[in-house]
């Protein structure tokens, strides 16, 4: 669901016009919303993507924020040719078990290492560019930060975000009791969501204009 369209419900739920919300402003609306989401995310934790990793030649290392600032962590690497999932070892383990990993190529990488915060190490490298891999990655939820974007929430969790939402409305309008009640409703969404946030696994196209940005190479 986009933010215009949780907009829209949260305007009808708080029976005002969905074009003009009198007394409150699109702009208002969405304040309120973001608020709702940020709330949500903090309570319900991270979500799960799958980005194209495009493997360069006689390249060791890559630079998570260039596929997506979002990424908080990498979980683990997967070839998608022959659905083998590289082996995660420390970084240390690689230089004391195989210390010309930085120097070996080959058809096919078949270990992984992360390096600080924002680096993966891989070895072999491929010997010739074109290739790619599946990362999949723990990261933040996006905000919504146009109307047609849409939020990585399922339907419950839509419910339980117009909830919170309508019950900063309610308070604004000097109604607490109906506050109280809406949030007492979001509270008890919040636990049975949590799960299938963290589950959510978006997969990012192949069809992507570039090899550095989100989407592999064409």
């Amino acid at each position: 669901m986009t933010r215009q369209e949780l907009r829209n419900k949260l305007a009808r739920a708080m029976d005002t016009e969905t074009s003009d919300p009198a007394p409150w402003s699109t702009t208002e609306l969405d304040q309120v919303l973001g608020e709702a989401h940020q709330v949500l995310c903090e309570l319900t934790g991270m979500v799960e993507r799958t980005f194209y990793l495009p493997l360069r030649a006689a390249t060791w290392y890559y630079k998570l924020s260039a596929l997506s600032t979002s990424i908080i962590l990498p979980r683990r690497l997967m070839e998608p040719n022959n659905k083998r999932r590289l082996r995660a070892r420390f970084l240390t383990d690689l230089d004391e078990e195989r210390r010309t990993w930085e120097t070996v190529t080959g058809d096919y990488p078949e270990w992984w290492a992360p390096v600080g915060l924002d680096w993966i190490a891989i070895s072999p490298s491929p010997a010739t560019g074109g290739s790619y891999l599946l990362l999949d990655c723990v990261c933040w939820p996006d905000d919504a930060l146009g109307d047609g974007q849409s939020l990585e929430l399922r339907p419950q969790e839509e419910d339980a975000l117009l909830a919170y939402a309508m019950a900063d409305c309610n308070l604004w309008n000097w109604k607490p009791q109906r506050s109280t009640a809406l949030l007492n409703e979001f509270a008890s969404m919040v636990p049975a969501s949590r799960m299938r946030t963290r589950l959510l696994t978006r997969q990012h196209s192949p069809q992507g204009s570039n090899g550095n940005g989100t989407d592999a190479p064409q």
